[in-house]
């Protein structure tokens, strides 16, 4: 899914929010009893919450999967006398962890979206509408960085690499022997 498509997606989730809200907290006259301001600060607090969460969850597990993804790889000098059935056990598991983690991320990186929807309906319904991209880039170097879904498109990277460097390696074993 191109990030043009994403964005308008996520557009879309906040349009509907922001109505719902506007609907079901601002104008409806049940609630007129509530402080409404009262209930936009506790949903956004907790939105904003459930964001780090989630972010701290994707590299948390992040944290532990991906060393013993990578563990693999500094344990090959110890299988010279090994036979490929070894390596190639070694080479899926390396990788499965890897995607598994990869699946772990993406899923929590979807909540975060959720999250986030959230928090720009908030912000769009109590006015504040002009507050810029997800990111204020700076230097060079962090312009170069920071474009769109570049921690996203940085873990497929990762993912794929593990998962391509496994299969050299299972390809090339026999001729390193």
């Amino acid at each position: 899914m191109s990030a043009k498509t994403d964005s308008s997606q996520f557009n879309r989730v906040v349009e509907d929010l922001k109505l719902q809200l506007k609907q079901n907290l601002i104008e409806n006259t049940a609630y007129e009893s509530l402080q409404q301001d009262e209930w936009l600060r506790t949903l956004y607090s907790s939105y904003t919450k459930m964001f780090i969460n989630d972010n701290s969850r994707i590299w948390t597990t992040g944290s532990i999967m991906i060393p013993l993804s990578l563990a693999g790889f500094a344990a090959l000098p110890g299988f010279r006398s090994s036979r490929l059935i070894h390596i190639l056990t070694l080479a899926v598991a390396s990788s499965v962890v890897m995607v598994t983690w990869l699946f772990i991320a993406e899923n929590h990186r979807a909540f975060q979206q959720k999250s986030m929807a959230w928090i720009v309906a908030i912000e769009h319904t109590i006015g504040l509408t002009k507050t810029g991209g997800p990111k204020i880039r700076g230097n060079f170097l962090n312009r170069l960085l920071t474009f769109p879904a570049a921690v996203q498109i940085m873990r497929w990277v990762l993912t794929c690499a593990v998962v391509v460097a496994w299969i050299v390696v299972v390809i090339f074993w026999p001729r390193c022997l």
